[in-house]
């Protein structure tokens, strides 16, 4: 299926490109498509119910109903967006997921991201049964917006705009995108629904590093100096530099500390302070 759509990204990344949005749609695999799948008014209906098979005969997977999006990507960066919306009073299934290239699943895993529904919270969005993105979402249209950076592993997710998850991918060459309704075992209800607008976008781009890391605030505690930083591409690498002279080269400047961008792209560095200098400057330094 391929719905015609040419437009800009909206959230985030530069040098966008639209992209066709084509997908191929998968069912419980012993009733018909139109049973599980529908476009009325410019809105597709997926459903499944519990007791339901896979897609596909053999299968041990639990059952679907999702759009699986093509081709798979591999380089640069990659932008989805879609409108979707959820019965507060179903729960337990997955609605969105990057999914690693089918070859690749058993080496690194079958999904770097997976955004499950709950019925929590008046209908929320997790990251898988983790952490809560977004709650009071049930039954309200809401848009999401995930993006996937291949050139900083990173992926960063908005809903309705407001950036709520960033993490890293799971390290392969091959994705693609997936959304509708996927079962998920953490008290599936009987039936599970999702609808999404037939205005689903999606744009590509070289995927440049533009992170730009910065340090944030800074607490003196007695004789100990206390440090943030922020804006990095999480699980990145960074070294704090120090030097008694803003003006001196960089090569002269010491490596105080290293530490890691957590997965929002922070990171915390404790130093502690020389009572003989009379001044000390810091900056970061990243590994990429």
């Amino acid at each position: 299926m391929v719905i015609a759509g040419i437009c800009h990204a909206q959230i985030g990344g530069t040098n966008w490109k639209a992209q066709p949005v084509t997908f191929n749609v998968q069912w419980p695999y012993n009733v018909l498509e139109t049973n599980r799948y529908t476009l009325s008014n410019g809105v597709y209906h997926c459903l499944v119910y519990s007791n339901d098979a896979p897609f596909k005969a053999g299968s041990t997977t639990l059952p679907r109903t999702e759009q699986r999006f093509t081709p798979d990507y591999t380089n640069g960066e990659i932008q989805s967006q879609a409108t979707l919306k959820a019965d507060p009073t179903e729960n337990s299934y997955c609605v969105f997921q990057i999914h690693t290239g089918d070859a690749q699943s058993n080496q690194y895993g079958s999904t770097s991201f997976m955004l499950f529904w709950f019925s929590s919270d008046g209908g929320s969005v997790h990251d898988y049964s983790g952490t809560e993105l977004a709650r009071n979402l049930g039954n309200q249209w809401f848009q999401l917006n995930v993006d996937h950076n291949l050139v900083t592993r990173t992926i960063k997710v908005w809903i309705n705009t407001n950036l709520v998850w960033t993490q890293k991918d799971n390290g392969a060459g091959d994705f693609y995108f997936k959304d509708g309704v996927y079962e998920q075992s953490h008290g599936p209800t009987y039936q599970m629904d999702a609808w999404v607008k037939n205005n689903i976008q999606i744009w590509t781009s070289p995927g440049t590093n533009t992170s730009v890391p910065m340090i944030g605030n800074s607490i003196l505690e007695g004789n100990t100096f206390v440090l943030s930083g922020n804006g990095g591409v999480p699980g990145a690498a960074c070294y704090v530099l120090g030097s008694t002279n803003l003006g001196s080269p960089l090569a002269n400047w010491s490596r105080l500390a290293s530490n890691v961008f957590d997965g929002s792209g922070n990171l915390l560095f404790t130093n502690a302070i020389d009572a003989n200098a009379k001044q000390q400057f810091y900056r970061l330094q990243t590994s990429n």
